[in-house]
């Protein structure tokens, strides 16, 4: 799963440093904008099949924050 999601990451912002912690902030970290959260949101939707409701795009502020998400609610 952490591999998936780095590469992802690195394929919405090509900017992305080659090495970051998994828990930089997507935001002041890694320089993503609002329109690569949401994008990235629907990468994780489609990949894992998920319907994430708008509420919950708040918890996606790292990459760590991504996967305890997923495990929560893929188990």
């Amino acid at each position: 799963m952490e591999e998936f999601l780095i590469s992802k990451i690195r394929k919405i912002n090509p900017r992305v440093p080659k090495e970051f912690s998994l828990t930089a902030n997507f935001k002041t970290d890694l320089g993503l904008d609002s329109l690569d959260l949401i994008e990235w949101v629907a990468v994780i939707e489609q990949k894992y099949q998920l319907e994430i409701p708008d509420k919950d795009f708040e918890q996606f502020i790292s990459i760590q924050h991504t996967i305890t998400y997923l495990t929560e609610h893929i188990g």
